[in-house]
This record gives structure tokens, C-alpha cells and sequence, in this order.
């Protein structure tokens, strides 16, 4: 008998948060290839996306036949995510709940002791865990799982990272990409954008380098695709649907500079550069030799986290970049010709009037580029992040929140923001009104 398995990925807790830059749920789309790839046309796999369809939507899409409900669980989707989950094991007491996702991953212990219904949680790479689950090994057996024993006590197997050198280019016919591209439609009538990626950690994760301060990340060191095979799946997204323009959903483009001299290679001699690249890069790389391999792979939009304007925030935040780095990487970025986004986060640990004061200036001075897009966002103080583990090491903290997996992040912030930032939280906010004046959709449209 042939197995259905239901992928969801949760609308945003609050539903005018969704994008309009919408894009499939590249984890889900993932595990769903790895499935298909394991079991051919013995397993039903369908994938439901809260980016293109609404809670109430979804919760008529569960499906009381299927045998197995993975479900993706965010920070920002985490309460309709558990809903979700309520509602699944209620329609099927026999089907296996499977929870995922970087919120469950690093809050795995609470959800388990709160008494959800998830069968199984899959912290970090759930590509393997996912096939064995399915075809029914034994959960000691399986990596990257956390379960409750029937006496309630709560297991963790080993934690193992996928080798993904060999990951082949993504089948995307488990979606529909022209409801997302109907969406994207709302930003610019002629962007037809899928996602990609290319690596997976971070080179700020490798020996004694430090994440950034606000990354939630659970991974080790830096991973990376083969250049040939990263190349073919740009060229068949082209082909099969049409995209002129791929967004990588990697890190820092520049973290391995071999990989991205062989990615190159590959693009020219393929003559694929035609198709339009998204990327995301640090400003402390970004120079003439860096902006013409961007050039040479098809770089259309250059992604680039400032975070902030100030020095000693910057340094706090574990960046590496400076405030002189930002200037000139908005300056460079400009004369080339290439389309920049970037965002300043505001409340981060140092936080000061004049340091906010610095952001405002410079969020005025990006936003006389025209091929410049800019996001100011208030932090948010995700779990697994260096920021949220330094909060609830405050005994006060700690007690306050003990046990909890559902955070408001607003109170989150008014917390955080008396402890570590050296400023009130009223003049934060005043100061986000006031530079988000200058967040604006760019002057001139992406030229294909």
C-alpha cells in the first residue's frame, strides 16, 4: 500500500507578515527529493506552503489517510505550526507527527516536556532521519532525533551532518512555482524567482570564529555543493519553469574563495551566467576583484547584512565588518551597476543613542542609490542565537521563562533591551520609525 506523506510549512503567526517576495520552503523541498529519491513511486509525497496559502487553508489540506505529518517550525510560524500539529494527530491518532525546523531543533527538550503531540523531533539535517523514519527503523537507530520513551523520559540520538557535496539539482514539481511567482508579481511584474543553495554553515563557524551574535544557525563549520552540480540545477530551473532569476539561500558567497573560482568556471564555460544570481556576501568582502566574480557568475542582487553602523555594536555583535566597510561596500556595489539589499539591525547588545543616531545617518546616505534596497528591523532574539542563550543566562531571565517554547518577541526585546542595550527601549522604537522612512523599494527594476 502506498504511503502519503504531508510536508507543512506554517503561515506566519501574524498572517500580514507573509512576503511578497514569496519563495517554496527550500527544507521542505529538500526532504521531499531525499523521499522521492529513496522510495520512487512507493510513497504519496505533497508539500502544503503557508507563503502562498492561508492557516485556515491549510488545516482543511491534512489529510486523515496519510501516514506520516513532518512540519517546519520557525519562530515566527511557531504558534500555528503547533496548531497544526493538534489538529493532525486529532484528524490520524495513528499517524506519525514529525517536527522540524530550527525552532524545534534548539527548543527540542521543552516542546517534548510541554506535552506536545509530535511523535518525533528532528533537530538539524533532517535528509536522512526523514528516510529512516519512514521506512520504519528502530528510533534508536536514527540520527538527529529526539523522542519520549513510553515512560515519558526523553531521548536524544547523536547529532550527524549530511554530506551534501553530492546533493543532486532540486525537482521542484512538488510545488506549483507560478503561485509563487504570482506572488513575486506583487514586487515586480517580471521576476520569476526560484531558490537554491550552494553551501550550507558558515567560515564564522570554523576553529575559534564566532557566529554573529543574532544567527541561530545549529551547524558546524562550512559545507559546500559540488560547483557542477550547483550549475546544472541553475540551468534546469531555467529550462523546465522559466526563472531569470535564482536566489541562493547560502551565507557568504565568499566563504570558500576556491569553490567560488570553480563555480565561475563552470558558469562561463556553461554560458549560464544569463540566468540572474541572488546572493548574500559580508561587507568586509566586498572590493573590485570580489564585485567582477560576482559579475562573472551572474550576479544580479547582492545581499548585504551592514547590521550596524557603529563600531564597538559591530564588534559586540561578533562581525567583522566596520562602518567604513559598509560605506564603501554601498559605494562599490553602486559603480558596478549591481542591485544591492541591506538591512541594519537596531537593539543589539551596545546599543546607544549615538549609536542609533550613526544608522540613521547612514540609512539616509544608501537611500540615494537608486539600485539600492534598504530594511531596518528591530532584533529579534531567536532561540539558539548567542543573544538568547546570553539573556537566559540571567537568573532573573531564566526563571521567567523557564520551560517555555512559545516566545513573544516583543517582550523578548523590552528584556534584552534593559539588560544589554545602553539606551531605553522607547528610543529604539522611535528611532526604527524614524529610519524606516528611508526603507524604500529601489528606484530602478532588475534589467533581464
Amino acid at each position: 500500500m502506498m504511503k502519503k506523506i504531508q510536508l507543512f510549512f506554517a503561515p506566519h503567526d501574524k498572517e500580514d507578515l507573509n512576503p511578497t517576495n514569496a519563495l517554496p520552503n527550500l527544507g521542505l523541498l529538500i526532504l521531499a527529493n531525499c523521499l522521492k529519491s529513496a522510495f520512487r513511486k512507493s510513497v504519496k509525497i505533497e508539500i502544503t506552503d503557508g507563503a502562498i496559502i492561508d492557516y485556515p487553508t491549510m488545516v482543511g489540506k491534512i489529510d486523515p489517510e496519510a501516514s506520516f505529518y513532518g512540519f517546519n517550525m520557525r519562530g515566527y510560524n511557531a504558534q500555528n505550526t503547533l496548531k497544526l500539529v493538534s489538529k493532525a494527530k486529532k484528524a490520524n491518532p495513528k499517524g506519525t507527527v514529525i517536527l522540524g525546523g530550527i525552532h524545534a531543533t534548539h527548543l527540542y527538550r521543552e516542546i517534548l516536556s510541554g506535552g506536545l503531540e509530535a511523535d518525533i523531533i528532528v533537530r538539524s539535517d533532517g535528509e536522512e532521519a526523514i528516510v529512516e523514519i519512514v521506512k520504519g527503523t528502530a528510533f534508536p537507530d536514527i540520527p538527529n532525533i529526539a523522542y519520549r520513551y513510553k515512560t515519558g523520559e526523553i531521548h536524544t540520538n547523536e547529532l550527524k551532518q549530511v554530506d551534501i557535496r553530492n546533493f543532486p539539482p532540486l525537482d521542484y514539481s512538488f510545488v506549483n512555482p507560478e503561485d509563487y511567482f504570482k506572488i513575486q508579481s506583487l514586487e515586480s511584474r517580471r521576476i520569476r524567482m526560484l531558490a537554491t543553495f550552494s553551501m550550507r554553515g558558515c567560515i564564522n563557524q570554523i576553529g575559534m570564529n564566532k557566529k554573529c551574535s543574532f544567527c541561530c544557525v545549529k551547524d558546524k563549520g562550512l559545507r559546500l555543493r559540488k560547483p557542477e552540480i550547483a550549475v546544472e540545477e541553475r540551468k534546469l530551473l531555467s529550462k523546465k519553469w522559466g526563472v531569470n532569476l535564482i536566489r541562493d539561500v547560502s551565507g557568504n558567497i565568499f566563504s570558500s574563495p576556491s569553490w567560488l573560482e570553480k563555480y565561475r568556471k563552470k558558469i562561463l564555460e556553461g554560458e549560464t551566467n544569463y540566468v540572474k544570481y541572488v546572493v548574500s556576501c559580508e561587507a568586509e568582502m566586498i572590493n573590485k576583484k570580489n564585485i567582477s566574480l560576482l559579475k562573472d557568475i551572474g550576479t544580479a542582487v547582492a545581499y548585504v547584512g551592514f547590521t550596524s553602523n557603529d563600531a564597538e555594536v559591530l564588534k559586540l555583535a561578533n562581525k567583522k565588518s566596520t562602518p567604513e566597510d559598509n560605506k564603501k561596500a554601498t559605494r562599490l556595489l553602486n559603480e558596478s551597476g549591481l542591485y544591492s539589499n541591506s538591512y541594519l539591525i537596531l537593539g543589539l547588545e551596545g546599543e546607544t543613542e549615538e549609536s542609533l543616531q550613526k544608522n540613521y545617518d547612514f540609512a539616509s546616505k544608501i537611500s540615494e542609490y537608486p539600485k539600492s534596497k534598504f530594511y531596518v528591523k528591530l532584533l529579534e532574539i531567536d532561540p539558539g542565537s548567542g543573544c538568547f542563550e546570553k539573556l537566559m543566562a540571567h537568573p532573573e531571565i531564566k526563571r521567567k521563562y523557564q520551560g517555555q517554547y512559545i516566545f513573544d518577541q516583543e517582550k523578548l526585546f523590552s528584556d534584552w533591551a534593559a539588560l544589554f542595550c545602553r539606551t531605553d527601549k522607547k528610543t529604539i522604537l522611535d528611532y526604527h520609525e524614524k529610519i524606516r522612512k528611508f526603507a524604500f523599494r529601489r528606484k530602478a527594476e532588475i534589467e533581464f
